[in-house]
């Protein structure tokens, strides 16, 4: 999931998968491929 993210943005990378908990679900929303925002649904 954080390897995807990043490839959008690269503000996505190490210290946010090592922040996230084990499973996590995130709505990406995009417009013309871009990653526009990130909501985190559930932890």
């Amino acid at each position: 999931m954080t390897l995807m993210m990043n490839y959008f943005d690269n503000t996505y990378g190490f210290e946010f998968w090592e922040s996230t908990t084990m499973p996590d679900i995130y709505k990406l929303e995009f417009e013309e491929n871009k990653l526009n925002n990130v909501t985190r649904l559930w932890d």
